[in-house]
């Protein structure tokens, strides 16, 4: 198998992107799997979690191969990456189903990584820390034109924007800082606010660009600062577009 090398250097992602993964076979009785992954483990044992479908909500699990491991990321490992965009292959032979009836609860071993990126992770900021940070300054925040897709997973929540960055005069990529920011009165019984501040610091001859970003955010913290014993509803704004309000179990 002709392994293509992770690209580390990718800060995001430029690609459209989405949440819902697919899995196709081939003629060499090969199956891909493409997805956002949440990364558990230790060097070389890795496994990747990916969010169910709608006719199976349970994670799918992939047990990476130690070997695919060590070759794909020269024997460095995923370091402190938790969160990866990556092409799987493995064979039909790999799968276990925990309702093999059904074909759901899906747990795939010996996965071989293909290609992909790591999706940054920023831990949500306090409102103040960012001020104190300049990055609430109005002639720092640009517009996002839209939410593309928002899910939580596994402790992350993941939000993938489109929106506009540069290129400087050697086509050097100006690209964004995705701040999600939270104040204590947008804390409510069972509900939550956070802000995204979309920072771009460009220069007078940087081209406009076009591009879709995703980042996650860790927010444990933050749930176990909402009051309440229901599920906890989020909405996330910016000075472009908001999210619509989604819930997310404590």
């Amino acid at each position: 198998m002709n392994i293509k090398k992770i690209i580390y250097s990718l800060a995001i992602v430029l690609a459209a992107v989405c949440s819902l993964s697919s899995c196709n076979d081939t003629k060499d009785n090969s199956m891909y799997y493409t997805g956002h992954f949440v990364i558990e483990g230790t060097y070389p044992n890795y496994t990747l979690y990916s969010p169910g479908t709608i006719n199976d909500p349970t994670d799918f699990v992939f047990h990476l191969s130690p070997s695919s491991v060590q070759q794909v990321t020269n024997g460095k490992g995923f370091g402190d990456n938790k969160r990866g965009y990556f092409q799987l292959q493995f064979t039909q032979a790999d799968i276990v189903y925990a309702n093999a009836e059904k074909k759901t609860g899906v747990t795939v071993n010996n996965a071989q990584i293909v290609q992909g990126s790591f999706v940054p992770v920023e831990a949500p900021m306090h409102y103040s820390t960012a001020e104190a940070k300049n990055l609430t300054v109005n002639d720092s925040i640009f517009e996002i034109k839209k939410f593309a897709d928002y899910w939580y997973h596994r402790g992350y929540l993941n939000l993938i924007v489109e929106a506009d960055y540069s290129l400087d005069s050697k086509n050097k990529g100006i690209y964004p800082a995705m701040t999600l920011t939270f104040k204590e009165e947008d804390i409510k019984d069972n509900f939550i606010r956070l802000h995204m501040l979309y920072n771009r610091h460009s220069d007078k001859n940087a081209t406009k660009q076009g591009g879709s970003f995703i980042t996650a955010y860790p927010i444990n913290n933050i749930k176990g600062m909402v009051p309440g014993n229901d599920s906890i509803s989020i909405v996330v704004t910016s000075n472009g577009g908001d999210t619509k309000p989604f819930k997310i179990a404590r």
